[in-house]
């Protein structure tokens, strides 16, 4: 399989491309320029993506989150559907491409780490797992929030950029999804500013179940319970939280859009 790498938001000065040729044979890396380049302006970042979508390789895997994908959004109205079969993986600031690209048939769209963060055996292995499909095992054990059986087509990622979504041409239909949220570096008044505008928008009430991922540096646990209990516990769906996706260093894969089911024996795709 052959992956061509691309820059949406940041660039990234860790990027050792070599280290992905040499550990992970099975898949030949593609960089495109940009990702040796100290800056990429937005027209590159545009061109990028509409290249990687064009081309004939099947994964498209961005080199890093960071900021910036956003401001993409309007010049990607007339992106043009895969030119064969694609599989697309990235977080963070790509959240808002994970979640519009959904609308084209052909994709295969995977919330997990990117190409700077695949620098160890155990990453790549999981990287590969991730494209082979395989059911979903969470390295750290997830808990759950509220236990009923959740199932459904998984959309979301980022907290501020779900939010940031709302009202816009990429926003993805929330009914009957299960909501998959983590976020990274906020304090707990803007959380709960996000869970407010989630709530009052009337997207809370439409999803099927909530898979909370990591809230690395956010707030204190007793204040993560506090927040969930005010906006989250007269939900009637089923919720886990401490899920192994989002910002850590190991963190894992799941598959968008994708129908999964997940119950007291584990987690599964449809």
């Amino acid at each position: 399989m052959k992956a061509d790498i691309i820059v949406t938001s940041n660039n990234s000065v860790n990027f050792n491309y070599n280290y992905l040729q040499e550990n992970c044979r099975a898949i030949d890396f593609q960089p495109s320029l940009c990702c040796f380049e100290a800056k990429t302006s937005d027209l590159d970042k545009v061109d990028n993506i509409k290249a990687a979508m064009a081309s004939p390789n099947q994964i498209i895997l961005a080199l890093r989150g960071g900021a910036g994908a956003t401001r993409l959004m309007n010049q990607l109205q007339d992106l043009k559907p895969p030119s064969c079969p694609k599989i697309f993986i990235g977080y963070s600031d790509l959240t808002v491409l994970l979640n519009y690209l959904q609308k084209f048939e052909h994709i295969q769209l995977i919330h997990g780490p990117m190409a700077f963060e695949l620098n160890s055996v155990k990453q790549i292995e999981k990287f590969q797992n991730a494209l082979s499909k395989q059911d979903v095992v969470f390295e750290q054990p997830a808990k759950w929030y509220k236990q009923k059986p959740i199932g459904g087509k998984v959309i979301g990622g980022n907290l501020m950029l779900m939010v940031d979504m709302l009202g816009t041409f990429y926003e993805p239909d929330f009914q009957n999804k299960v909501l998959l949220i983590e976020e990274i570096d906020e304090a707990i008044d803007k959380l709960d500013r996000m869970f407010a505008r989630l709530r009052d928008s009337g997207k809370l009430a439409q999803i099927s179940g909530i898979i909370l991922g990591n809230f690395n540096n956010c707030a204190s646990k007793s204040e993560l319970k506090i927040l969930f209990d005010t906006y989250l516990s007269d939900l009637d769906i089923g919720i886990l939280y401490d899920v192994n996706l989002g910002h850590v260093s190991d963190s894992d894969y799941i598959h968008l859009h994708t129908d999964l089911k997940i119950d007291e024996t584990g987690i599964y795709y449809q």
